[in-house]
């Protein structure tokens, strides 16, 4: 039962690595996802999700069980891991800032612009 749940763990691995990089390609193809901050964020969580999944899928066959530990793998391959788990919280972090930005600054922004707009007779002209 122990092989059945870590084969089926295995699948679902595969087909996430497959729908997010189908995701990647497809995003990069057809969304001018540079342009914007949140684009960029979008990608670049993406592009880590397939890293992350792809490495892990690497060393599941790299070391044909799912439940070794890293320790039969090269020293460059650990410190590959290690460095593109790191850059996860990285990611999270730069979307957190950009969702409190989005929701809580430039909104307070927005409203002292208004402010200032009507203060100066600028609501006249709408």
């Amino acid at each position: 039962m122990d092989r059945l749940a870590v084969d089926i763990g295995n699948v679902e691995l595969v087909a996430t690595f497959v729908l997010a990089l189908a995701f990647v390609v497809t995003y990069a193809i057809t969304v001018r996802w540079w342009v914007g901050r949140a684009g960029r964020n979008v990608m670049a969580l993406m592009a880590v999700i397939v890293a992350v999944v792809g490495l892990s899928i690497v060393r599941i066959f790299w070391t044909n069980s799912a439940s070794c530990t890293c320790t039969s793998a090269p020293a460059w391959f650990i410190w590959l891991r290690v460095s593109v788990f790191a850059l996860v919280p990285i990611v999270i972090g730069w979307r957190l800032y950009l969702l409190v930005h989005v929701q809580f600054i430039e909104p307070r922004r927005t409203r002292v612009a208004d402010d200032e707009s009507r203060r100066l007779g600028g609501d006249a002209l709408r």
